[in-house]
């Protein structure tokens, strides 16, 4: 098996994909949730989670 590369670049990247997803989530928070800031940042979180979640899943299985 090859040796993971690991750096600033991932860093970097990483922080750039979940900070676009953050912001994409936030238009995606349902209606019902949006009743107080609490209930859609809660909402948000949880979805960045999910996210989250399936990537070191299926990054876990590539590995």
């Amino acid at each position: 098996m090859e040796e993971v590369v690991s750096g600033p670049k991932w860093v970097l990247g990483g922080f750039l994909f979940f900070s676009v997803c953050n912001q994409l989530l936030r238009l995606a928070v349902p209606p019902t949730a949006k009743a107080t800031a609490a209930q859609a940042w809660k909402w948000k979180n949880t979805a960045v989670s999910l996210v989250h979640s399936l990537v070191t899943g299926l990054w876990s299985l590539y590995w």
